[in-house]
């Protein structure tokens, strides 16, 4: 599974879609910063963080003053 998410991941970097700047991460979240129209590629960065740990992730929060920055929650399985 680590593999075939290190696959997707380079291939998106290929493929010109840059990967977001990641403000925090740990084992129980991750805070990425975004376009305003960017939250899918910032949710799919959250997703692949979240399964690498064995875990689901859940959107927590969403904040645009000029640039997003979402936050997103890694829960148990």
């Amino acid at each position: 599974m680590i593999r075939l998410t290190t696959a997707l991941t380079l291939a998106a970097l290929l493929a010109g879609c840059g990967v977001s700047p990641i403000v925090y991460k740990d084992a129980n979240s991750i805070t990425i910063e975004h376009k305003n129209k960017g939250f899918r590629e910032a949710m799919e960065e959250a997703r692949l963080h979240c399964s690498e740990l064995n875990k689901a992730v859940k959107h927590q929060s969403t904040d645009c003053p000029s640039k997003c920055i979402s936050t997103f929650v890694c829960t148990p399985r």
